[in-house]
C-alpha cells in the first residue's frame, strides 16, 4: 500500500500552520460532511449512532472523518485520548456568569444575543468617549496610522497605506496593533479602535465591526488585551469569563478566556549578571530561580570539583576520538566558560536531579573552524552517544557580529547541547520524542504491576480501535499505526534486576501505546519554537532549552521566528511535554550514557559577518587573542574576569525575534502575501520553465547560489558548501535543475510526491531499524544506514534544513538497491533539486521505478 499521509505530506507547504485546537477551527458548517466508510463500519457495528456521530462533527471540524470516528468509538466504551470534543451547551444569555469553560457557543443563531452585545458595546464606547473628551481625543488619520503601525512593527509604512487602501478599512491591522499596545499606555485603548473604525465602510453597524476588528487578532493576543484595554473589563465579565471569536468572518464564537499556563516555579528572571551571584560575599541566593551556592571558579582545579560535586560532570582533557583533534581552550576561557555555564546547568538540576550525572565536559574549543564572513558560527558541539560536550567561550562569541544577543547565545547554547548529550543515556525516550508519539492508553498483561486502572488487554485495546474489523486486520492495522513501549517503572525495574529486557510486543507486562503521528517533531517545533528546531534531530535539544527556562512566550505570537531558540510563540505541546518528561526521568535515572559510540551534533547561530566594532564593554583580558595560552594568572578581584564583564548589564528580551533575510530564516509563506510570480513557492511543485525564469532564489542571485553549489575541496565554507559539491564545476545551474526537474513531471509525478515515499521509509527505519523488511506496493524492502557523518551537511537553499544520513534502501524480491542521502530528500522536497553528476545524485525516474510510484497530476505551476 501507499505510506500513511503520503499524499497530504506531498501537498502540504513547508510552513503551513498546525492544524487544530479551538482556537484556530474555523466556523464548522451546520451541514455535516459526507461519511465515511470508517463510519459507517462503526456505526453498523452499534459502537455509536449517526446521531451522535453528526451531533459531534461540527464540534471536531479539524478531525478527519475517520479519526474522529476512532475517537468517537474509544470514548463511547470508556477509554479516549482526550482529543474529542463532546459537548456544547446551548447559548446563555450574555450576562451568565456560570458558563461551563471550554465549551463553544454559536452566537451566529442568537440574534437576541448578538443584539445584547452590541448593546454593550456601544455602551462601552460611549463610556470611552466620554473619558476621552476630558482629554485630547485619539484621531488619526491613514498617514498617522500608517506611522504607528511602522515604528512598532518594522513595517514599511507604503506597505500598511496599501492595504489600507485596498481593504478600504483599516480594521484588520487596527485589531493586530490593539494587541500591541501600540498606543500610549496612559490612553484608553479602546480610543484607538474607535479612531480605526472611522475608516470603515460607511453605514456599518459600530459594535459589530468593532467586535470584529478586536477578535480578528489570534486568540493568544486575545488573551493579552484584559491589561491593555481596562474599558472592556465590565464587558469580558458581562460574559462569564468568556472571550468573543470570529475566527472565519461568519458566525460568531465564544470560548473560555484562557489565560497563559503559570509556570510551577518562581519565575526565572532576567537573563544575565542579576541572576548570578557574585563571589563578594561568598553567600547563597537565588541562580536563575535555583537555591544554591553560586561559587565563581578560579582555578581548574575548582572548576573540576564544582561540576563534579554539584552536577556529576566530569572537566575532561582528553575527550573521545569525535572531539579529540579540536583544539584546546586556554585555562581563562575554560575557567569562564564553567563560571557562565553554572547558572544554566543550576537550571537543568533543577528540572532533573541527576539528569546531568555522567555527561562530561571537554576542553576542546569549536571557535577555530569559524571565520567572520560566515552567516553562522558553531557555538558549540555535543556527542549524543558518549554524553560529550564543548563550548565555544563567551568571549570569543562576543568578537561577532551575532544575530542575538550573545549572552542569549551562550546560555542558549549550554541548554541546547547539555540536551543532547542527555540523550546519551536515554536514546530510546528520545527517539520517541523525535518521533512526537502520541499517547493512546495502556495495555495491561498478565506480568503487570504498574497498570492505571484505564489499562486494558491487547485485543480489547485493538477491538476498541478497529470495533467490527477483522481480528486479523486489526492486528496488522495496529502494528502499523500504532507503537508499544514497556511502561518506564516496569522498564528500569527489569534493568535493574539484571535481567534482560525482552520486546515489547514480546513483553506480558505493562505497556504504553502510542500512535505515529505523520509529522515528526522538529516539523510541529519549526512553527513556535524556533528555525534550528525545524532541522533533523534539532527538535528535541532547541525543545529542552526552552523547558528549562520555563518556556518563555513571545510577546508578539505573530513575530518572526528566531534562528535559535529564545522565546517561543505558542505553549508546547502536551504529548511532546509528557515525552520530554519521560526522557529526563530516564537519564535522571541512569549513571552515565549507555553507549559509548559517538555521534557529535553542532550548534550554530547566524551572524551578521564580520566582527564586533564596538568590543569597549569586554575588559582586556577577554580580549587576549587568539585566547589560546593563559598569559597570567587570573585578576584577584573575580569581579573584573572577562565573563563578568561580559554579562553585565545584560537582560532577557522575550520580544526580541531575527530581523527577516537572515540567512537560515525559511522563506515567506507565499499564500499569505502578494508577491512577484518569480518567488520561489517553497515545498510546491514548479515547471522547467518557471525554474529557468528566476533570477534570485531564497533572497541570492541565482550567479551566488550556482557558484555555492560548486565543488569546494578547500573547505573555504563549512557550513553551506560541499566539499563535492551539489553541482558540477561549470555546470549550469537552472538548466540542470529544470531538465531534473522536467524529467520526473513526465512521469506524471512530482518531486515533492517523490520524496514523501522515501521519507516513508527513514521514518519506518527510525522505528523498526536496519534489515527489517518493510512491505510497499506488493514489494518487500529493508533500509540500511549506511553512514552517519559527524557534522550535518546544510542545505545550499539556506532554507533551515540540513542533514548527515546516508541511507540504502534496497528490494527483497529483486535485489537492486538505491542510495542516497536525507539532504537529498529536504532538496527534493522543498526546491524539486535533484542533482546530476554528482557523487550524490540520484536519478529521480529511477526511484519512481523501483517503488513503482504512480503517476498522477502535478499541479507544478
Amino acid at each position: 500500500g501507499t505510506p500513511p499521509n503520503a499524499d497530504a505530506a506531498a501537498a502540504a507547504p513547508a510552513d503551513e500552520p498546525d492544524a487544530g485546537g479551538e482556537d484556530e477551527a474555523e466556523v464548522p458548517s451546520a451541514t455535516p460532511e459526507p461519511t465515511s466508510d470508517a463510519v459507517e463500519r462503526y456505526i453498523r457495528g452499534g459502537t455509536f449512532t449517526r446521531a451522535d456521530f453528526d451531533r459531534l462533527r461540527p464540534l471536531n471540524p479539524d478531525m478527519s472523518l475517520d479519526d474522529l470516528a476512532r475517537e468517537l468509538a474509544m470514548h463511547s466504551q470508556g477509554f479516549g485520548s482526550g482529543r474529542l470534543i463532546t459537548s456544547a451547551p446551548t447559548a446563555p444569555a450574555a450576562a451568565s456568569a456560570g458558563a461551563t469553560p471550554g465549551e463553544a457557543v454559536n452566537l451566529g443563531q442568537r440574534p437576541e444575543l448578538i443584539a445584547e452585545v452590541n448593546a454593550l458595546l456601544d455602551a462601552t464606547i460611549a463610556a470611552a468617549d466620554q473619558a476621552g473628551a476630558q482629554g485630547d481625543p485619539l484621531v488619526l488619520d491613514r498617514a498617522d496610522i500608517a506611522e504607528q503601525i511602522s515604528l512598532r512593527l518594522a513595517t514599511d509604512p507604503d506597505q500598511v497605506i496599501a492595504v489600507i487602501d485596498e481593504r478600504g478599512s483599516v480594521i484588520g491591522v487596527g485589531s493586530y496593533v490593539i494587541s500591541r499596545d501600540i498606543f500610549d499606555p496612559s490612553q484608553n485603548g479602546i480610543l484607538y479602535a474607535k479612531a480605526l473604525l472611522r475608516f470603515g465602510p460607511p453605514g456599518s453597524n459600530v459594535a459589530r465591526t468593532l467586535l470584529d476588528a478586536m477578535f480578528e487578532a489570534a486568540p493568544r493576543d486575545i488573551m493579552r488585551l484584559r491589561s491593555l484595554n481596562t474599558s472592556l473589563d465590565a464587558f469580558y465579565e458581562s460574559l462569564g469569563g468568556r472571550r468573543l471569536l470570529n475566527p472565519g468572518g461568519g458566525a460568531l464564537n465564544v470560548f473560555e478566556w484562557r489565560r497563559p499556563p503559570s509556570p510551577p516555579d518562581e519565575d526565572v528572571g532576567p537573563r544575565g549578571p542579576d541572576s548570578m551571584r557574585t563571589p563578594n560575599d561568598g553567600g547563597t541566593g537565588p541562580v536563575r530561580g535555583a537555591n544554591a551556592p553560586a561559587p565563581v571558579v578560579t582555578t581548574l582545579a575548582q572548576a573540576e570539583a564544582v561540576l563534579a560535586d554539584r552536577y556529576g560532570v566530569s572537566l575532561s582533557r582528553t575527550p573521545s576520538n569525535d572531539m579529540a583533534y579540536w583544539p584546546e581552550h586556554s585555562e581563562a576561557e575554560m575557567l569562564e566558560i564553567v563560571n557562565a555555564a553554572i547558572p544554566m546547568l543550576d537550571l537543568i538540576e533543577a528540572r532533573a536531579p541527576g539528569a546531568l550525572r555522567g555527561l562530561t565536559l571537554t576542553n576542546r574549543s569549536p571557535d577555530y573552524v569559524n571565520d567572520p564572513s560566515y552567516d553562522t558560527i558553531i557555538t558549540g558541539m555535543a556527542n549524543e552517544r558518549t554524553g560529550e560536550v564543548m563550548l565555544a567561550a563567551p568571549s570569543a562569541l562576543a568578537r561577532y557580529n551575532l544575530a542575538s544577543d550573545p549572552v542569549i547565545v551562550f546560555e542558549n547554547t549550554v541548554l541546547h547541547e547539555f540536551t543532547h548529550a542527555l540523550v546519551s543515556k536515554a536514546p530510546d525516550q528520545a527517539r520517541d520524542f523525535r518521533l512526537n508519539l502520541e499517547p493512546v492508553g495502556q495495555i495491561r498483561g498478565l506480568s503487570s504491576s504498574n497498570a492505571t486502572s484505564g489499562a486494558v488487554t491487547r485485543e480489547e485495546m485493538i477491538a476498541r480501535l478497529y470495533p467490527g474489523l477483522d481480528p486479523a486486520d486489526a492486528e496488522t492495522l495496529f502494528n502499523d499505526q500504532y507503537l508499544v513501549r514497556i511502561e518506564p517503572g516496569e522498564h528500569a525495574a527489569l534493568e535493574e534486576s539484571g535481567r534482560d529486557v525482552p520486546p515489547a510486543a514480546a513483553y506480558d507486562g505493562t505497556l504504553n501505546v502510542y500512535r505515529r503521528s505523520p509529522l515528526r517533531a522538529n516539523e510541529v517545533l519549526a512553527r513556535i519554537v524556533s528555525l534550528r528546531a525545524g532541522q533533523p534531530g534539532e527538535g528535541l535539544p532547541e525543545f529542552g532549552a526552552l523547558t528549562f527556562l520555563r518556556w518563555p512566550l513571545a510577546e508578539d505570537p505573530s513575530a518572526t521566528l528566531s534562528f535559535n531558540a529564545q522565546a517561543a510563540l505558542d505553549v508546547p505541546p502536551d504529548n511532546l511535554r509528557q515525552l520530554f518528561d519521560v526522557f529526563l526521568d530516564e537519564a535522571a535515572r541512569r549513571d552515565g550514557p549507555v553507549s559509548q559510540e559517538g555521534s557529535t551534533a553542532y550548534m550554530t547561530t547566524p551572524t551578521s559577518g564580520g566582527y564586533r566594532d564596538d568590543l569597549s564593554w569586554i575588559s582586556d583580558g577577554t580580549l587576549t587573542a587568539p585566547l589560546r595560552v593563559l598569559d597570567s594568572g587570573l585578576p584577584t578581584n573575580p569581579t573584573d574576569m572577562g565573563i563578568m564583564q561580559y554579562v553585565q548589564g545584560e537582560s532577557f528580551d522575550s520580544g526580541r525575534v531575527q530581523p527577516s533575510g537572515r540567512s537560515g530564516i525559511r522563506p515567506v509563506d507565499t499564500s499569505r502575501l502578494t508577491l512577484d510570480e518569480t518567488v520561489f513557492p517553497v515545498g510546491q511543485p514548479v515547471t522547467g520553465d518557471f525554474i529557468r525564469s528566476l533570477t534570485s532564489v531564497n533572497g541570492m542571485p541565482v550567479e551566488q547560489l550556482q557558484a555555492s553549489m560548486y565543488p569546494d575541496p578547500e573547505m573555504t565554507d563549512l557550513v553551506y558548501r560541499s566539499v563535492t559539491g551539489f553541482l558540477p564545476e561549470g555546470a549550469d545551474l537552472l538548466s540542470n535543475w529544470a531538465e531534473m526537474n522536467d524529467r520526473v513531471l513526465e512521469q506524471g509525478v512530482t518531486s515533492q510526491q517523490i520524496s514523501a515515499v522515501m521519507q516513508y521509509f527513514v521514518d519506518m527505519h527510525s522505528s523498526v531499524g536496519d534489515q527489517t523488511i518493510i512491505g510497499f506496493n506488493g514489494q518487500r524492502y529493508t533500509v540500511e544506514l549506511k553512514h552517519r557523518w559527524a557534522n550535518f551537511q546544510q542545505s545550499p537553499f539556506r532554507d533551515g534544513s540540513s542533514g548527515k544520513r546516508d541511507y540504502e534502501i534496497r528490494n527483497v524480491d529483486t535485489g537492486e538497491s538505491l542510495f542516497f542521502s536525507d539532504l537529498t530528500l529536504r532538496m527534493a522536497e522543498n526546491w524539486s533539486y535533484w542533482q546530476k553528476d554528482t557523487p550524490y545524485s540520484v536519478d529521480p525516474v529511477e526511484i519512481i521505478d523501483f517503488f513503482g510510484i504512480e503517476g498522477r497530476a502535478s499541479g507544478a505551476r
